[in-house]
């Protein structure tokens, strides 16, 4: 058994999960930059968000506001989807910015499931 079956069950190399398979794409990890530096704060994420590492993010934002900051892009180009619970722990997100006055910009991929198209009219942003 390999180090990524051992961590999370996912299946590595020569497990009938076919030979082009890399043994990393199971592993549940995600990396979070926060560049505080500039406004709006901007946070980037890569690797897999799921119901697991959406509390590294959850908490990354509550200690932000704490910390007064309102105006928050969240950058998603990195991001591999793992189930339903990626897309709400963005929108878990957005609540928590807006319900502190803040604003919530998201900077993704042009198409997949991160992607949200910009509005216009009076709820654009």
């Amino acid at each position: 058994m390999t180090d990524v079956q051992d961590r999370t069950g996912a299946p590595g190399p020569g497990t009938g999960a076919g030979p082009s398979f890399p043994h990393w794409r199971g592993d549940v990890a995600l990396e979070l930059w926060v560049d505080v530096e500039q406004v709006p704060a901007r946070i980037r994420l890569a690797g897999t968000l799921d119901g697991t590492t959406a509390a590294n993010l959850s908490a990354v934002v509550v200690e932000l506001l704490a910390e007064g900051v309102r105006d928050v892009e969240l950058a998603t180009e990195g991001l591999r989807v793992v189930d339903s619970s990626a897309v709400g722990a963005l929108a878990d997100v957005e609540r928590l910015v807006r319900g502190t006055g803040g604003r919530l910009t998201r900077v993704g991929p042009s198409s997949g499931p991160f992607t949200r198209q910009r509005l216009s009219g009076p709820f654009g942003r």
